[in-house]
């Protein structure tokens, strides 16, 4: 980094802004951009119990919401970590907001 791009990220920083280091950051696009082409394999019910997730409800209140057993869920909550590459609900919340689900 140059002393010239590390005044531009403290300038950013300082005024409340984001600053990301260009060769990073599009590391990071291109990655999510590989993930979220996954988004068409994402069934109607899955984005139904990912909104659930994102709600914080439980497996058990997901189960009893959609009518469905909670072996049911779960496997439909670890299709959901596959197909999105998110290893946590966390990462599943993340990549709701990715792609504005939320």
């Amino acid at each position: 980094m140059s002393s010239i791009d590390l005044l531009n990220a403290i300038q950013k920083i300082f005024q409340g802004e984001n600053y990301f280091q260009a060769d990073l950051y599009n590391d990071y696009v291109n990655n999510f951009k590989l993930k979220t082409d996954k988004t068409q394999e994402i069934t109607p019910r899955e984005i139904d119990v990912l909104k659930l997730i994102i709600e914080e409800k439980t497996t058990s209140e997901i189960a009893e919401i959609l009518n469905i057993s909670n072996h049911t869920v779960e496997g439909y909550r670890k299709n959901l970590l596959q197909k999105t590459g998110a290893s946590n609900v966390v990462g599943l919340i993340k990549y709701a907001m990715k792609i504005n689900l939320i």
